[in-house]
């Protein structure tokens, strides 16, 4: 191996990290919820997407141009702020602060990790460093989120809070010793470079709304609205609504993605043989079926309505999987880069506004997101069908 110690540190520091991350996914908008109320839930990610929308967009160029590391501590130090902000006060603005530092971290140092990862391995082997960096990732995701649910339902939420700070200054203590990759060193590009970089990323908005284009980039737009304006809310429909605990709520958050993770390599060769329109389709049935059950049953069958969304889960590595080879079958090879970023950028409005709908719908009734999450996934089938 080339830098074994960049992949020890990578590997160890990605399990720091991931200890806290899922566990804050779910945490956060109750604990927003608790503090201000629902809408305030809404208002808070609503503007923490907007406010992330710009990292998004330049995070492989920072990764590029300033180089791995820099990228790396850069997005560490961000997430242990926000982690640290969370465990020392939480104020409405506090909050805030620390959604969008958190939101905003992965997007500025992951291009990052996966380069550098890519480059401190010897070619044949890539594979089996990426299968481990996901794999530390998603045990100490599945473990920390049920040990930080039941230290919150325990003890109170100080203590979960105090762990996941003190766990990400580590994370970035030990990535400190991280050896530069980058070819040429870190070296930044003047800024009339960088900026012609962003309209690079950009440009590509003008293919996904071409005519042929305009099926798929709704579906996606749509998707993403309906996926953000119910997710956001589910953990709050499961504590306030289902009378579930902070134990059992950290459960359900890593076994849905542990199923996730196990079918993924089924995915692809679903979407080989059978194409990416069939799933799409079939992923949002079972997406449609799993939510009707999940409220149909949550008030008096809970745990039934949880297992309800396994499927969906499931089947939402098809949908993940359709999406990429789409792309990849329909762009042009000399922009396919472009037209990946760009709807990132394209569906940020939507991201943004689908909090606030979200609260606007809780507001009338818990269930109002989850019924718009059925209605746009029926809506998404109408599109896959003209695409």
């Amino acid at each position: 191996m080339k830098y074994r110690g960049n992949l020890l540190i990578l590997w160890s520091t990605a399990g720091l990290l991931s200890f806290s991350s899922l566990y804050l996914q779910w945490a956060l908008p109750i604990v927003i919820s608790d503090v201000g109320g629902e809408l305030y839930v809404g208002a808070i990610y609503s503007v923490s997407y907007a406010l992330t929308a710009i990292p998004a967009i330049v995070g492989g160029l920072i990764s590029d141009l300033k180089g791995r590391k820099f990228a790396i501590i850069l997005s560490t130090l961000i997430y242990a702020t926000g982690a640290s902000v969370l465990a020392a006060s939480r104020t409405l603005i506090a909050l805030l602060v620390a959604v969008v530092c958190i939101m905003a971290s992965p997007s500025i140092g992951s291009p990052g990790v996966l380069s550098m990862l890519s480059e401190s391995v010897d070619e044949r082997r890539r594979g089996q460093a990426f299968s481990v960096l996901r794999g530390v990732g998603l045990a100490a995701s599945a473990v920390g989120s049920v040990l930080l649910g039941h230290f919150t339902e325990a003890v109170g939420l100080g203590l979960a809070l105090a762990i996941a700070s003190a766990l990400s200054w580590a994370a970035l203590l030990l990535r400190l010793g991280l050896r530069e990759t980058r070819p040429g060193g870190i070296e930044a590009e003047p800024a009339r470079g960088f900026r012609a970089r962003i309209l690079e990323a950009l440009s590509g908005t003008k293919y996904v709304l071409l005519k042929k284009m305009l099926p798929f980039t709704s579906m996606v737009v749509i998707t993403a609205l309906s996926d953000v304006a119910s997710g956001t809310y589910f953990s709050l429909y499961l504590k306030k609504v289902m009378g579930l605990r902070g134990g059992e709520i950290g459960a359900i958050y890593p076994a849905l993605a542990i199923v996730k993770a196990l079918f993924y390599p089924l995915a692809g060769r679903f979407v080989d043989r059978y194409g990416e329109k069939l799933g799409y389709i079939v992923y949002f049935i079972a997406s449609a079926t799993g939510t009707g059950a999940f409220l149909t049953l949550s008030r008096t069958h809970p745990w039934l309505a949880v297992f309800s969304l396994i499927p969906a889960a499931v089947l939402g590595t098809v949908s993940s999987t359709s999406f990429t080879t789409y792309v990849a079958k329909m762009a042009p090879a000399e922009v396919r880069g472009t037209v990946y970023s760009a709807y990132s950028v394209i569906t940020v409005p939507f991201l943004a506004v689908a909090p606030t709908v979200g609260a606007i719908l809780w507001s009338i009734s818990p269930s109002g997101p989850f019924v718009l999450s059925i209605a746009l996934t029926l809506l998404s089938i109408a599109l896959v069908l003209k695409m």
